[in-house]
C-alpha cells in the first residue's frame, strides 16, 4: 500500500501527496525539525540535506534494488546475491555512516536519513 496525505493550508485545499518517500520529504519540508533542517536554518543545512539525499539514493540504487532478486533466487545463487548485497552495504553505505553517533550526521535523534532508508 502506498501512503498518502491530504494537505490543506491557507492557499491550498485538499492537495493529495502520495508515495512514502515523497510524503516523508514533504512533511520534513513543511515542518522542519531534527529530521531535516530547513534549507536556511544554518550554513550547514543545505549540505546536510544533500548528504541525506545522497545516502537514500545510494541505498535505493546500490543496495535495496538487489533485495527482490535475492527473494526470488534459491540455494547457492541466493547466498551469492545476499553476499553481494552485504558487500554493497560495506562499500557504499558504511562510509556514508562514518559519523553516525547514533544517528546520521552525528545526530542524537532520528533524521530523515533513517526515515527514508526504512520506507523504500
Amino acid at each position: 500500500m502506498v501512503p498518502s496525505i491530504k494537505y490543506s493550508d491557507g492557499l491550498l485545499k485538499d492537495e493529495i501527496v502520495t508515495e512514502s518517500a515523497i510524503v516523508a520529504q514533504f512533511l520534513a519540508d513543511a515542518r522542519p525539525s531534527q529530521l531535516l533542517p530547513a534549507s536556511h536554518a544554518d550554513p550547514n543545512a543545505p549540505l546536510f540535506r544533500a548528504r541525506v539525499a545522497y545516502l537514500t539514493d545510494t541505498w535505493n540504487s546500490k543496495v535495496q534494488s538487489s533485495f527482490y532478486a535475492i527473494m526470488k533466487a534459491d540455494g547457492a545463487e541466493q547466498e551469492k546475491l545476499a553476499q553481494d548485497m552485504v558487500g554493497a552495504v560495506e562499500k557504499e553505505i558504511e562510509p556514508l555512516l562514518k559519523d553516525a553517533a547514533p544517528y546520521f550526521g552525528g545526530s542524537k535523534q532520528l533524521t530523515l536519513a533513517e526515515v527514508r532508508s526504512s520506507d523504500e
